[in-house]
């Protein structure tokens, strides 16, 4: 199990050996919070993935990809490329590979 934190300094999001708390990322103590209260800790294996968020029909999956700058990156070409509005192009993040389910969403 590892710990499911993003940093309240950089915006990284990710997995760290649990009882962290230095950020991988800017190397600065003291910023990491959960992901999600309910899933602190998930198992070695998540993704996110990009979906267009549509009332009426429910979503419909995009692309996913390993890492969330991957996934931020995708998202933000689908939107200057005109083609989604911002609150329509969502990131879900996902666990398990054999039984998956959501832990959480990225909202920036």
């Amino acid at each position: 199990m590892k710990d499911f934190i993003k940093c309240t300094n950089c915006g990284f999001i990710g997995l760290v050996t649990m009882g962290t708390e230095i950020c991988p990322n800017c190397k600065i103590s003291g910023v990491l919070a959960w992901v999600d209260e309910k899933h602190q800790e998930v198992s070695n294996t998540i993704w996110f993935e990009v979906f267009e968020s549509f009332e009426d029909t429910g979503t419909r999956t995009l692309e996913t990809f390993d890492t969330i700058q991957e996934a931020k990156a995708y998202r933000d070409y689908l939107i200057d490329s005109g083609k989604y509005q911002k609150e329509n192009v969502l990131i879900d993040i996902w666990e398990n590979v054999n039984n998956p389910k959501r832990v959480a969403d990225v909202t920036t």
